[in-house]
Protein backbone atom coordinates (compact mmCIF):
# COMPACT_ATOMS: atom_id res chain seq x y z
CA UNK A 1 0.00 0.00 0.00
CA UNK A 2 1.61 3.46 -1.09
CA UNK A 3 1.22 6.67 1.11
CA UNK A 4 1.32 9.93 -0.30
CA UNK A 5 3.40 12.73 0.44
CA UNK A 6 1.62 14.62 4.00
CA UNK A 7 1.32 18.43 3.58
CA UNK A 8 1.48 19.87 7.07
CA UNK A 9 0.29 23.46 8.34
CA UNK A 10 1.81 23.86 11.89
CA UNK A 11 0.29 27.24 13.44
CA UNK A 12 3.32 27.03 16.07
CA UNK A 13 5.51 27.35 13.04
CA UNK A 14 4.11 30.89 11.64
CA UNK A 15 6.52 33.13 12.94
CA UNK A 16 5.86 37.14 13.77
CA UNK A 17 8.43 39.50 14.35
CA UNK A 18 7.89 43.15 15.43
CA UNK A 19 11.06 44.84 15.26
CA UNK A 20 13.78 42.36 17.06
CA UNK A 21 10.77 40.80 19.17
CA UNK A 22 9.32 37.56 18.44
CA UNK A 23 5.12 37.60 19.39
CA UNK A 24 3.72 34.32 20.97
CA UNK A 25 -0.03 33.55 21.72
CA UNK A 26 -1.00 35.19 18.98
CA UNK A 27 -4.98 34.56 18.36
CA UNK A 28 -4.77 35.38 14.41
CA UNK A 29 -2.85 37.33 11.79
CA UNK A 30 -3.92 38.70 8.75
CA UNK A 31 -2.59 40.20 5.73
CA UNK A 32 -4.18 42.74 3.55
CA UNK A 33 -2.70 44.02 0.77
CA UNK A 34 -4.05 48.06 0.04
CA UNK A 35 -4.02 48.07 -3.51
CA UNK A 36 -4.29 45.35 -6.53
CA UNK A 37 -1.19 44.94 -8.49
CA UNK A 38 -2.69 45.29 -11.82
CA UNK A 39 -6.05 46.63 -13.28
CA UNK A 40 -7.66 46.87 -16.55
CA UNK A 41 -8.82 50.00 -17.75
CA UNK A 42 -10.94 49.35 -20.98
CA UNK A 43 -10.90 51.37 -24.06
CA UNK A 44 -13.33 52.85 -26.28
CA UNK A 45 -12.97 50.77 -29.26
CA UNK A 46 -12.29 47.65 -27.58
CA UNK A 47 -9.16 47.43 -26.86
CA UNK A 48 -7.82 47.47 -22.59
CA UNK A 49 -4.83 48.33 -21.16
CA UNK A 50 -3.48 46.90 -18.45
CA UNK A 51 -1.83 49.42 -15.23
CA UNK A 52 0.65 48.00 -13.08
CA UNK A 53 0.60 49.86 -9.54
CA UNK A 54 4.07 49.26 -7.96
CA UNK A 55 2.56 50.25 -4.44
CA UNK A 56 3.11 47.43 -1.69
CA UNK A 57 1.56 49.12 1.21
CA UNK A 58 -0.37 46.34 3.38
CA UNK A 59 -2.09 46.35 7.14
CA UNK A 60 -1.65 43.37 9.33
CA UNK A 61 -4.48 42.61 12.12
CA UNK A 62 -3.05 40.87 15.30
CA UNK A 63 -5.77 39.57 17.39
CA UNK A 64 -4.05 38.76 20.96
CA UNK A 65 -5.78 37.44 24.04
CA UNK A 66 -6.67 40.42 26.21
CA UNK A 67 -4.45 38.77 28.98
CA UNK A 68 -1.50 38.66 25.99
CA UNK A 69 2.15 40.50 27.46
CA UNK A 70 2.01 41.46 23.47
CA UNK A 71 -0.25 44.39 24.66
CA UNK A 72 2.67 46.20 26.46
CA UNK A 73 4.96 46.06 23.79
CA UNK A 74 2.05 47.29 21.56
CA UNK A 75 1.10 50.11 24.19
CA UNK A 76 4.71 50.63 24.82
CA UNK A 77 5.21 51.60 21.02
CA UNK A 78 1.95 54.02 20.87
CA UNK A 79 3.54 55.52 24.01
CA UNK A 80 6.67 56.32 22.50
CA UNK A 81 4.81 57.41 19.08
CA UNK A 82 2.76 60.28 21.38
CA UNK A 83 6.75 61.25 22.88
CA UNK A 84 7.95 61.19 19.42
CA UNK A 85 5.37 63.11 17.23
CA UNK A 86 4.23 59.85 15.09
CA UNK A 87 8.37 59.69 14.19
CA UNK A 88 8.40 55.48 14.99
CA UNK A 89 9.11 53.08 12.41
CA UNK A 90 9.79 49.13 13.36
CA UNK A 91 10.19 46.14 11.22
CA UNK A 92 7.92 43.71 11.30
CA UNK A 93 7.61 40.47 9.46
CA UNK A 94 5.85 36.87 9.37
CA UNK A 95 7.26 33.74 8.34
CA UNK A 96 5.40 30.64 7.76
CA UNK A 97 8.38 27.98 8.83
CA UNK A 98 6.33 25.05 7.73
CA UNK A 99 5.90 26.31 4.52
CA UNK A 100 7.56 28.87 3.02
CA UNK A 101 5.32 32.19 2.75
CA UNK A 102 7.06 35.44 4.06
CA UNK A 103 5.90 38.71 4.27
CA UNK A 104 7.77 41.94 5.60
CA UNK A 105 8.16 45.48 6.17
CA UNK A 106 11.15 47.84 6.89
CA UNK A 107 8.60 50.49 7.70
CA UNK A 108 5.66 49.36 9.75
CA UNK A 109 3.49 51.71 12.84
CA UNK A 110 0.73 51.38 14.64
CA UNK A 111 -2.45 52.61 13.73
CA UNK A 112 -3.67 52.94 17.37
CA UNK A 113 -5.52 51.45 19.99
CA UNK A 114 -7.38 48.22 19.68
CA UNK A 115 -10.52 50.18 18.29
CA UNK A 116 -12.70 47.72 20.17
CA UNK A 117 -12.11 46.96 23.63
CA UNK A 118 -14.63 44.31 25.42
CA UNK A 119 -14.96 43.15 28.89
CA UNK A 120 -17.29 40.00 29.65
CA UNK A 121 -17.25 36.98 31.64
CA UNK A 122 -14.79 35.64 29.65
CA UNK A 123 -11.61 35.91 28.26
CA UNK A 124 -11.66 38.60 25.35
CA UNK A 125 -9.35 39.61 22.88
CA UNK A 126 -7.80 42.75 21.39
CA UNK A 127 -7.18 43.79 17.47
CA UNK A 128 -3.73 45.58 16.48
CA UNK A 129 -3.09 47.11 13.17
CA UNK A 130 -0.25 47.68 11.95
CA UNK A 131 0.42 49.79 8.62
CA UNK A 132 3.09 48.68 6.87
CA UNK A 133 4.06 51.78 3.95
CA UNK A 134 5.60 48.67 1.68
CA UNK A 135 5.71 45.67 2.10
CA UNK A 136 7.65 42.57 0.44
CA UNK A 137 5.55 39.18 -0.35
CA UNK A 138 6.52 35.67 -0.86
CA UNK A 139 3.67 33.42 -1.44
CA UNK A 140 4.11 29.31 -1.11
CA UNK A 141 2.80 26.26 0.23
CA UNK A 142 3.18 24.43 2.63
CA UNK A 143 5.98 22.24 2.00
CA UNK A 144 6.42 18.48 2.43
CA UNK A 145 7.93 17.88 5.38
CA UNK A 146 9.90 14.89 4.28
CA UNK A 147 9.19 11.13 3.85
CA UNK A 148 6.17 9.23 2.98
CA UNK A 149 3.15 9.12 6.04
CA UNK A 150 3.96 5.52 6.85
CA UNK A 151 7.99 6.98 7.47
CA UNK A 152 6.55 9.66 9.59
CA UNK A 153 4.56 7.03 11.48
CA UNK A 154 7.69 4.92 12.19
CA UNK A 155 9.80 7.57 13.06
CA UNK A 156 6.98 8.76 15.41
CA UNK A 157 6.58 5.58 17.08
CA UNK A 158 10.61 4.52 16.97
CA UNK A 159 11.38 7.84 18.58
CA UNK A 160 8.63 7.89 21.47
CA UNK A 161 8.03 6.06 24.83
CA UNK A 162 4.79 4.64 24.43
CA UNK A 163 6.42 1.03 23.43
Amino acid sequence: MAFDSVYTYLPDRIKLLVGDVYIEGWEKISIEHNYTKTRQIAGIRGKNTKVYNRNSSAKITVTLSQSSDTNYLFDFILKAEEENMGNILFKVSVNDLSGGSKFSSEEAYLEGFPKRIEYSGELGTREWVIFCDTSTMDIKGNKDTGGTALDKITDFVSDSDIF
